[in-house]
């Protein structure tokens, strides 16, 4: 799985904010029903989510370094695929925020988001994971729910 290439290639003990090689790659997937649900705010041409190491980097930063939670992070490395793959919702993120969509899934009773961001029709990049609140996420439009009683708005 190419975030642990990433990871162990890349960013493992490298300082806060230490420079890194640049790198960008396909990590995975997203399903045709999601990308159904996605084609009506943008028409996409690709499946494909990619992943750049500093996107990584910025992750590893924020739990290892900033947030001090290094348990989240191994989380988040295990799950990225998981997440875009089969995520319990979609949500659209806030224009203020970098990153269009909110790919969510609960793990061990945690909120767990992936942030995306449109590039183009044929690229959707990861730019940002964490876990979170649910009063944050419920905030979000509702774009597509895994759960047929909690229907998109």
């Amino acid at each position: 799985m190419l975030q642990y290439v990433y990871y162990h290639a890349y960013i493992r003990g490298t300082p806060k904010r230490g420079p890194i090689v640049i790198t960008h790659g396909q990590l995975c997937k997203v399903k045709p029903s999601l990308l159904k649900e996605l084609n009506k705010q943008i028409n996409f041409v690709d499946r494909w989510v990619y992943l750049s190491t500093k996107a990584l980097k910025h992750i590893h930063d924020r739990h290892i370094f900033d947030k001090n939670s290094p348990d989240d992070f191994k989380i988040i490395l295990d799950s990225l695929t998981q997440i875009i793959k089969y995520p319990d919702e979609v949500r659209k993120n806030h224009k203020s925020k970098r990153g269009d969509f909110l790919f969510i899934k609960k793990i061990n009773n945690y909120t767990y988001y992936v942030s995306l961001e449109v590039i183009n029709a044929s690229n959707l990049d990861v730019v940002s994971a964490s876990v979170t609140g649910t009063k944050y996420i419920e905030k979000l439009l509702l774009l597509w729910s895994w759960d047929p009683a909690n229907p998109p708005s």
